[in-house]
């Protein structure tokens, strides 16, 4: 944890030039069910849908390693929007 500390300073420091006068207080939420990988592909899949729920203020991850080809389909469409997805790769609506 004090490495990110350590981070946020250094980053308040280049960006406004002067010490920060705010007490960081780092912390964490913990789950009790955390969806594990099984493989060795997937971990940037389940880093995105892990920043994804916590930037919500969600922490209950309903997600599981069955999910993950859906899963980089709807990040890719979070990316790149449904109108340039369909024009590549045909209606959205009709892929299972």
């Amino acid at each position: 944890m004090e490495s990110v500390k350590r981070f946020l300073l250094d980053e308040w420091w280049e960006t406004r030039g002067t010490e920060s006068d705010i007490q960081w207080k780092i912390g964490y939420k913990q789950s009790k069910m955390v969806p594990q990988q099984h493989n060795g592909v997937d971990c940037g899949v389940f880093v995105c849908m892990y920043a994804e729920y916590l930037s919500r203020g969600v922490n209950v991850f309903d997600f599981k390693q069955e999910d993950m080809n859906a899963l980089r389909l709807q990040i890719a469409l979070s990316i790149m929007g449904n109108d340039y997805f369909n024009r590549f790769f045909g209606d959205i609506s009709t892929l299972n």
